[in-house]
């Protein structure tokens, strides 16, 4: 019984990997369009001042 417990775990605990890289490419990707976003923004004032 305690293997198929370690086991029930061990698949929690590559789900949770899975979820948190998921999550972490999302947020790079974000990070990324908000960068891109403030780098045309500034693009624009600069050529506005």
């Amino acid at each position: 019984m305690p293997m198929i417990i370690h086991a029930l775990l061990a698949g929690e605990s590559e789900r949770g990997a899975g979820v948190g890289r998921l999550a972490r490419r999302r947020l790079e990707k974000t990070h990324f369009t908000l960068e891109a976003a403030l780098e045309a923004t500034s693009a624009g004032i600069a050529r506005k001042s």
